[in-house]
């Protein structure tokens, strides 16, 4: 449950010592989902990037790894002194300030900043998304794929598994499949075809999004890859995998996330954790338009840009109003002239 792991470290988690105590910082991964470690990452860097010499990273207890004692690096780029692994010598070497999201959270809404819908600076997004040759050749292929169906491409996150549990503890609405249909409808009025790119880990819930875009978008609908478990993630469950199924399922996590961000547009609903880091990938590392994302939440930048312009976001159009017009249009054609 990554969007709730996430508000639980927020919440709860406690600085381990004075934040310019030492000659190093250390952010602690924990056992919840990618979506919050990135999302905590891309919060914490502006504020200790450059201020505290080096950064590293503990990935004792990260579930998302390829090797033992591994963890970010198995997947991610890094140099010397910026997002290396830290380890016991490096504590013996160098005294270091240890960190958890919550803190840098708050820490960047002090200081204000500020980038697309998340507190991202754009520097450290592409400073830090550096992918390791080996993934890079993964993605590289999943993109030629991509590349390769009728445009324009549409991406959709389904999202299912452990959030409608989140939701329910949250007191939030659940979003259904019909939800991503009528948001692109009403974000993108009158463009119809192309391919539509479902990803996501609820097999029944793609399946109905899959059915509802093929009758109101009329597109080509492509399930690239398919999530191990059937129900959806879960978060537990993952983490109990064996340690090279955990790095199978976070690379093909990774190649998703670089289809959606590639893909000439995208829908999905922010009560994920997975659309923050889809926004910050179009618009700070493949500088793709604002109004080309669209959330269900309605309070994304390229919402408040197609309402501003008169060119959509208003929710007047759906797949039941679009029900409605068929009906009234066959009762016409039936009445005898």
């Amino acid at each position: 449950m990554e969007r709730f792991a996430s508000v639980v470290l927020v919440l709860g988690v406690v600085l381990h010592s004075s934040r310019n105590s030492g000659a190093c910082s250390v952010l602690e991964f924990h056992m919840s989902g990618l979506a919050a470690h990135v999302n905590g990452l891309w919060n914490a860097l502006p504020a200790l990037y450059g201020s505290n010499g080096s950064i590293y990273i503990d990935s004792e207890n990260f579930p998302y790894k390829c090797t033992e004692g591994g963890g970010w690096s198995d997947f991610f780029v890094t140099e010397p002194g910026f997002l290396e692994q830290w380890s016991p010598e490096v504590a013996r070497k160098e005294s270091c300030s240890y960190y958890t999201y919550g803190e840098m959270s708050r820490e960047s809404q002090i200081i204000g900043i500020s980038h697309v819908q998340s507190r991202f600076d754009p520097g450290m997004v592409r400073k830090s998304w550096k992918l390791q040759p080996s993934v890079q050749k993964e993605v590289d292929a999943a993109l030629a794929t991509l590349d390769g169906y009728a445009k324009p491409t549409i991406a959709f996150h389904v999202r299912g598994g452990d959030k409608a549990t989140e939701d329910v503890v949250l007191g939030r609405k659940t979003t259904r499949p019909v939800d991503l249909i009528n948001t692109y409808l009403d974000s993108f009025q009158g463009m119809r075809g192309g391919t539509c790119v479902l990803i996501g880990d609820d097999h029944d819930a793609i399946a109905e999004t899959g059915k509802l875009a093929w009758q109101h978008i009329g597109c080509t609908v492509v399930r690239p890859s398919k999530y191990y478990r059937n129900q959806g993630h879960h978060q537990g469950t993952f983490n109990s995998l064996p340690l090279q199924e955990r790095c199978k399922e976070t690379i093909q996590l990774i190649k998703d996330l670089e289809m959606m961000a590639h893909a000439d547009y995208f829908v999905g609903s922010s009560t994920s954790g997975i659309p923050h880091i889809i926004a910050t990938l179009r618009m700070t590392v493949y500088l793709k338009s604002q109004v080309t994302f669209a959330d269900v939440s309605y309070d994304d930048m390229g919402a408040r840009i197609r309402r501003h312009f008169g060119i959509g976001g208003f929710k007047n159009v759906t797949v039941g109003m679009a029900a409605q017009r068929k009906h009234s249009q066959r009762r016409m054609l039936a009445v005898p002239l």
